[in-house]
């Protein structure tokens, strides 16, 4: 996988007095992420995937306990289903 990222920098070189340089402008071009920045990404998809698993799970199982403590005898009768 390439990714190209293309963006414009202006550079111009200057004294107090006057410009020793004219100003030009670059076009840089980058065809890959780095490697920090793409672990970042990586491991920031990983907790959002770890906590949404959790979440899930969680609210599936506290739904299965309440509905099963409303079918059990203890509780006055069970549900008719």
């Amino acid at each position: 996988m390439t990714i190209i990222l293309m963006m414009a920098a202006a550079a111009a070189v200057a004294a107090p007095a006057h410009n020793i340089a004219p100003s030009s402008q670059l076009t840089v071009r980058s065809t890959g992420l780095s490697g920090l920045g793409l672990a970042l990404s990586v491991g920031a998809l990983l907790v959002l995937a770890l906590w949404w698993t959790r979440h899930v799970l969680s609210t599936r199982r506290a739904k299965q306990a309440t509905v099963a403590a409303l079918d059990h005898p203890s509780t006055g009768g069970a549900r008719d289903g």
